[in-house]
């Protein structure tokens, strides 16, 4: 820490710092930042930890902060007052990410709404596992500037009926229920919320994961949105087999869902992996000829590969890069069928996500459902050449390998332990193994942990 402090007043332009670390930043450091560059921004991510509230007691009454990242257990009270206390005393805050894990508290008590308290203007927030419904509805309904806000993720919908009419400014919405049919929401609550989707002249992007989507015959897919340009299908399941069962999402709701929503350009789902459907990707899957006719008209496509059952296939980079042939060369002939001026894709990105146990709000890398696999996620890129381009040439890289390059250097590596994991991720995404005890994040999590940062995400204007 005495270093950093050092090193703050030779930082004549900074501008922004982000602070995601086991330990709080030192008073010290927080009066260096401040004395030698007092028009910086703070983000802070305080991980769930016994001493949160020391740790949010030392950014009280700071000018600076902007945003936070706050997990907390439902038995630490005075973590929460603590927090109360910071959004009070700072007023430039205008980002907050609160969870909450569940345990031996008593519920009808940890809230951080209180009679007569308010938030300030947020534009940002995120609610993981914090019910919005019972005891907390009047609190949250009367504590949030919901006037203010732009980016709104929660785990509930049951607040909509009474602040939907106030989300004028809100361009982002993402929601995350149940799927197992005991949804506490009432379909008075659902309508509002796709009422609110249709009705909005703003919202760009919505998020639905697990089951809303089949709530009575006026379903979310026949609704007309006029500004969307984004939305994220998770948790439920996605099929482009003709015909379609009842219980799943076909193709011919994608093909609604284009036709109502003129602006879309960004999909994402989850893509269940059937073992004798994945055998071999290079030969043309029904799966991925109904999808690349059904999102014709995607410029950014992402897929989450969701496993019922331990498949032994895994997305490499190879393996990625003939998906992203195949769904070009498919979508071209669809255009050309069709009659389009022009037959060349829109796709410009195809991200795909492998090993994940179903989709989720949080959208950070996270250990898979396998004891031995890693998340990985791979992106092929439509070349920046433009002859390449109209071929269809794209470049494949996997993410997370291409993170760590970036933060440890393309040189070659003085740490064993970082050599290490770059020659286990780079076989992984080459060739599909891991070594039989799994990679070595498993027993260094700290290695990976710069790629693992939600906080990243809050930061912004």
């Amino acid at each position: 820490m005495d270093r950093l402090i050092k090193l703050v007043p030779r930082l004549v332009h900074l501008r922004e710092v982000i602070w995601d670390a086991q330990c709080a930043m030192s008073q010290r450091f927080l009066e260096a930042v401040r004395l030698c560059s007092p028009t910086c921004k703070l983000y802070s991510r305080f991980p769930r930890r016994d001493d949160a509230p020391r740790s949010l007691r030392s950014l009280h009454n700071n000018l600076q902060l902007v945003a936070i990242d706050v997990g907390l257990a439902d038995t630490q009270f005075q973590a929460l007052a603590a927090l109360r206390k910071l959004l009070d005393s700072c007023p430039n805050m205008r980002r907050l990410r609160l969870s909450c894990t569940p345990g031996t508290g008593d519920p009808e008590r940890f809230t951080l709404c209180v009679q007569g308290w308010q938030m300030p203007p947020l534009k940002y927030l995120r609610l993981r596992d914090m019910n919005l419904v019972d005891y907390r509805y009047d609190g949250w309904e009367h504590c949030v500037q919901w006037e203010a806000l732009e980016d709104l993720e929660c785990t509930e919908i049951g607040f909509f009926p009474a602040v939907s009419g106030s989300l004028r400014q809100l361009r982002v919405l993402g929601v995350h229920l149940p799927t197992n049919g005991s949804s506490p929401f009432t379909s008075s609550q659902y309508y509002a919320l796709i009422n609110f989707a249709k009705t909005s002249s703003k919202l760009e992007s919505l998020s639905v994961t697990g089951g809303i989507l089949f709530l009575g015959s006026d379903s979310i897919w026949e609704r007309t949105y006029p500004s969307l340009t984004e939305i994220q299908i998770y948790g439920t399941r996605v099929t482009f087999s003709v015909p379609s069962p009842d219980n799943v999402v076909g193709s011919e709701r994608f093909i609604e869902l284009s036709e109502s929503s003129p602006k879309l350009q960004k999909c994402s789902i989850d893509l269940e992996i059937v073992e004798e459907e994945w055998q071999e990707i290079h030969q043309p899957l029904q799966i991925l000829s109904g999808l690349a006719d059904s999102l014709w008209f995607i410029t950014e496509l992402e897929l989450h590969l969701v496993r019922r059952s331990e498949n032994p296939w895994r997305a490499t980079l190879g393996e990625v890069r003939g998906i992203w042939e195949f769904l070009w060369r498919r979508i071209e002939q669809f255009r050309q069928n069709c009659g389009h001026l022009t037959s060349r894709p829109r796709l410009q990105t195809l991200r795909v996500v492998d090993a994940r146990a179903g989709g989720s709000l949080d959208r950070t890398p996270r250990l898979a459902a396998s004891e031995h696999d890693e998340e990985m996620t791979f992106e092929a890129r439509l070349s920046e050449r433009d002859d390449l381009a109209r071929e269809g040439h794209a470049n494949v890289v996997c993410l997370e390998l291409e993170g760590l390059q970036e933060i440890y250097g393309r040189r070659p590596l003085v740490d064993e332990l970082q050599a290490t994991l770059m020659e286990q991720l780079t076989r992984r995404a080459q060739k599909g193994v891991t070594d039989s005890s799994g990679l070595i994040t498993k027993k260094h999590p700290e290695l990976f942990r710069p790629l693992k940062t939600p906080l990243l995400a809050m930061v912004g204007p």
